[in-house]
């Protein structure tokens, strides 16, 4: 197959890098509220995951979020078919898939053709990526970590001061909040007592502090969210067919997602709903 010329280029696009990057699985944060994790940090150890190149805004093509030129030249060095990356209809494009074990950091070396194509796969899948777990707060979906020598350095100078403010954060709970914040993430605790509760919370706020902060935050500003736990684990309200609903007969919806139904019970026009709720709440809570 004859070889296409790839010409220099003095710009900063995503195929001059050269560097080394760390890919770490993380956890989406709805997997936990959820409850459908089988680990510590929610991630299924030992599996693999399939990352594609995500649809384009008409939900028909691969989006790669390179330029024509930068296709084309992607081609050349990966010895592909013209079209094969910079025609969305491609065969190639379309069956493309990174295969990630979930288990294990991955490292990609830029320099080598495939890893950059593995690196603009997840790039281009940008609610799934994040380069700082800071990000994790506005995009809590996300799955994967990217990491290189100069934001592993960043990240360490904040550390201390990230730390130094969970512990006072984590000092301030009380028993309840401790309760609530792994309810948030899921967790069973009917059958914790309260030094087991708290151990399992810190424990998380050593693996996931910027995660945990911002738990305590809301716990702490937001009664409806630590109420909405409750009757989640109280099974007051049960998780069914992509919807919480009240387990009643009548099953009324209260939204798709822990978001939605805060904003329902929040909302006054639904205040008998939500009174019944309540009351529903203290009732079980006597019987255990």
């Amino acid at each position: 197959m004859e070889t296409k010329e790839v010409k220099s280029k003095k710009s900063t696009s995503i195929l001059d890098l050269d560097l080394k990057v760390k890919v770490r699985y993380i956890s989406p944060v709805e997997s936990w509220l959820k409850g459908v994790h089988n680990t510590a940090n929610g991630s299924y150890i030992g599996t693999l995951i399939s990352i594609g190149f995500p649809l384009d805004s008409t939900g028909e093509y691969p989006k790669t979020g390179l330029t024509a030129e930068e296709a084309s030249q992607l081609e050349g060095l990966l010895y592909l078919k013209d079209g094969d990356i910079s025609n969305p209809r491609s065969e190639f494009l379309n069956n493309f898939e990174y295969r990630f074990d979930k288990s294990k950091e991955q490292l990609l070396d830029l320099s080598v053709p495939l890893d950059k194509l593995k690196y603009i796969c997840l790039m281009a899948n940008e609610g799934r990526v994040v380069t700082d777990m800071k990000q994790k707060i506005t995009k809590p979906m996300a799955e994967f970590l990217i990491l290189n020598d100069e934001t592993e350095a960043l990240n360490s100078v904040s550390k201390f001061e990230l730390k130094s403010k969970l512990y006072k954060a984590v000092d301030s709970l009380t028993a309840l909040d401790f309760k609530n914040i792994l309810l948030s993430l899921g967790e069973r605790v009917s059958d914790l007592g309260d030094n087991q509760i708290s151990a399992k919370v810190k424990n998380l706020a050593e693996e996931e502090p910027v995660m945990m902060l911002k738990l305590i935050e809301e716990v702490k500003s937001d009664p409806i969210k630590a109420e909405f736990n409750e009757m989640v684990h109280y099974q007051v309200l049960v998780y069914k067919s992509a919807y919480y609903v009240v387990n009643d007969e009548k099953a009324d919806i209260l939204g798709r997602n822990s978001e939605d139904c805060i904003n329902f019970l929040k909302d006054p026009k639904n205040k008998d709903l939500t009174a019944l709720l309540k009351t529903r709440l203290k009732e079980a809570k006597s019987k255990k």
